[in-house]
C-alpha cells in the first residue's frame, strides 16, 4: 500500500503523534510505503522510520505567515479557523497519489476529501467536538464529521460518541505502549513520603488538573506525609501556588521510573479517547485512580484500577485515600494491572490497522 498522512503540524511530544509514529513505523516494517505531509514547517521527527518520507507543504512558510496573522486579527485564538480555511484548499492541489489518504485531526479531513487522491480516511483519536469550546471551530468539526469518508477509532468511547451521533458503526483499534520500557521493577525510594503522580504538561480545562490540584488538598487534610509530584513539558501556572515537585519532559525510561516509585498515579481528565499515561502507570505496578470517559478498553473499577467520575475531586480524593492506606488492594492492582497492560502490543495494533486498510482498499 501507499500511504499518505496529512497533518496541519507533527508534534512528536503529543501523545497522539506518538500513537501515529508506532503505527506508521509498523506499516513500514510490513513493507508498505508511507510519506507524511505537513502543512506548516516541521522538524522531521527522530522517531520515525528513516523509510518515511516527511515532506513539508508546498507554501509551508506562507502557511505558516497566514495562520499567524490570522491568530493575531483574532486576539490569538488557540486554534483559528479562517487561518486553516485560507492554507487547506491550496494544500488540497498538491497532495501526492496515494492508496489511502489519511487525515490527522478534523480540519485535517478538508485537504483530503477535496484532492482526490487516494481513498479518504480519518484516522480518530478523540473526539474534537467535545473537547472545542470555540462554537465556530465545533460547527467545522462537525461538518468534517458528516463528510463520506472512512474512519477508525481508538476507542469504545469515541466508537459509541460516533455511533450515537452520526449512526456509524466504526472499526475500534486500540493504541498500545511500549513493553520494553513499561514494565514492573523495583525502585529505591529515597523518601519515606507517600507519593502521587500526575500529568500536568498541558493547560487545557478538560485535562482536570484544577480537579487533581483540589482533590490533593483534600488528601493532605486526612493524611500527612504526602507528595505530588507532576510531569509534563513545563509547568502549569497554578492559580494559587500548591507544594508539588514538577518533573520537567522526563525520557519514557525517567518517566517509567516515576510511575514505579508512585504510590498511586492518578489521571483527572473530564474526556480522553485511550489515554497512554493510566496504561502505562498500571504497565509498571503502580496502583491507578481514573477518570471516565475514554478509558472503558483498559481499566475496570476494582479489578485492576479505581475509576471516578469526572470533575469530582471528593471522588478523586476518596480514591487516593483508599489506596494509600488499603495496602493489600494497593498490592492487588500491582500485579492486575500489567496483566492488563500486556494485552495492548502495538503488532496487534499495526495488524489490526494493516487489516482495516487492506479491506478498505479491497
Amino acid at each position: 500500500m501507499n500511504i499518505h498522512y496529512l497533518t496541519l503540524t507533527f508534534d512528536e511530544g503529543n501523545g497522539g503523534f506518538r500513537v501515529i509514529t508506532n503505527v506508521l513505523n509498523g506499516l513500514v516494517a510490513k513493507g508498505h510505503d508511507v510519506t507524511i505531509t505537513s502543512m506548516l514547517p516541521s522538524r522531521s521527527p527522530f522517531m520515525l522510520d528513516k523509510k518515511i518520507a516527511f515532506n513539508q507543504a508546498k507554501f509551508a512558510k506562507r502557511n505558516l505567515f497566514v495562520l499567524g496573522l490570522c491568530r493575531m486579527l483574532r486576539k490569538f485564538s488557540a486554534y483559528d479557523l479562517d487561518g486553516y480555511a485560507a492554507i487547506r484548499t491550496s494544500v488540497s492541489k498538491w497532495l501526492p497519489e496515494c492508496d489511502l489518504n489519511i487525515a490527522h485531526s478534523y480540519g485535517d479531513v478538508f485537504p483530503i476529501f477535496e484532492s482526490n487522491m487516494g481513498v479518504p480516511f480519518h484516522y480518530m483519536q478523540h473526539d474534537e467536538l467535545v473537547i472545542s469550546s470555540d462554537p465556530a471551530a465545533k460547527a467545522v468539526c462537525d461538518e468534517a464529521y458528516n463528510l463520506p469518508i472512512k474512519r477508525l477509532v481508538n476507542s469504545i468511547w469515541l466508537h459509541n460518541n460516533m455511533k450515537e451521533r452520526y449512526g456509524y458503526d466504526l472499526p475500534v483499534v486500540n493504541p498500545a505502549i511500549n513493553h520494553k520500557i513499561f514494565f514492573p521493577r523495583g525502585v529505591n525510594k529515597k523518601s519515606d513520603k507517600r507519593i502521587v503522580l500526575c500529568f500536568g504538561g498541558r493547560q487545557l480545562p478538560w485535562k482536570g488538573f484544577n480537579d487533581a490540584i483540589h482533590a490533593m488538598k483534600l488528601v493532605n487534610k486526612h493524611m500527612d506525609n504526602v507528595e505530588f509530584w507532576v510531569y509534563g513539558r513545563k509547568p502549569i501556572q497554578l492559580h494559587e501556588p500548591f507544594p508539588h515537585i514538577f518533573y520537567t519532559n522526563p525520557s519514557d525510561e525517567e518517566l517509567a521510573d516515576l510511575y514505579r516509585t508512585a504510590d498511586v498515579t492518578i489521571c483527572p481528565s473530564w474526556f480522553e479517547s485511550f489515554p497512554l499515561p493510566p496504561l502505562e502507570a498500571m504497565a509498571c505496578g503502580s496502583p491507578t485512580v481514573t477518570t471516565r470517559f475514554g478509558t472503558e478498553d483498559y481499566a475496570f473499577d476494582g479489578k485492576n484500577a479505581l475509576v471516578v467520575p469526572p470533575r469530582s475531586p471528593k471522588s478523586l480524593a476518596d480514591a487516593i485515600i483508599r489506596l494509600l492506606k488499603d495496602e493489600h488492594l494497593s498490592e492487588y492492582f500491582r500485579k492486575e494491572g500489567p496483566k492488563t497492560a500486556n494485552q495492548f502490543t502495538w503488532d496487534k495494533t499495526v495488524d489490526n490497522v494493516e487489516q482495516i486498510f487492506r479491506r478498505i482498499l479491497n
